[in-house]
């Protein structure tokens, strides 16, 4: 394989358990350019950890969507299956057993998570949501554009204003379980 880069993860490494070839293949993958591929189901399917995620603003500057070091994961199965979990790093959590109305809303504020089926375009995700925690969300499709960079994955898409444009940064998952 000298000078010869795979542009898919090895078939058997993209179930949950047993994924030891992900991680060699992602750090392949992070040496060449992949802006000048086309995405294919292979360049997204598999566990991705959330790096960073923002608004650029019209006038060019960023606002943290979930605050300093959000945490998360994305999950594309073969089947066409996904599943997105977000959360702030930063959550005031509850200080009794019972939360009351002001503690659930704030959880609520800090947490995002939705699943459904995904479809891919050229360069664009398309998140068909069947479930999500905002129960507006369902029967929405969420679409993003794609653009790799190495073991990353940047999503792009509107945000709620229709206006601004809502980044979110994945980095491809460990097979180790880190």
């Amino acid at each position: 394989m000298d000078g010869v880069f795979p542009t898919s993860p090895p078939r058997a490494s993209r179930s949950f358990v047993g994924r030891r070839n992900v991680l060699e293949w992602c750090r392949t993958i992070s040496h060449q350019d992949t802006r000048s591929m086309a995405i294919t189901p292979d360049d997204i399917i598999g566990t991705w950890h959330l790096v960073d995620t923002y608004t650029e603003n019209a006038d060019g500057s960023r606002t943290p969507n979930q605050g300093p070091s959000p945490k998360g994961i994305l999950i594309y199965t073969a089947d066409g299956s996904m599943a997105a979990i977000t959360r702030s790093a930063v959550r005031d959590f509850p200080s009794t057993p019972e939360a009351n109305d002001a503690d659930r809303a704030r959880m609520f504020d800090t947490y995002l998570s939705y699943a459904g089926r995904w479809s891919l375009d050229g360069d664009t995700v398309t998140h068909h949501t069947e479930h999500a925690l905002d129960e507006n969300w369902v029967g929405t499709d969420r679409k993003r554009t794609i653009d790799h960079q190495g073991d990353r994955m940047v999503l792009k898409g509107l945000a709620g204003d229709g206006v601004s444009m809502a980044t979110i940064v994945w980095e491809c998952a460990p097979s180790d379980g880190s």
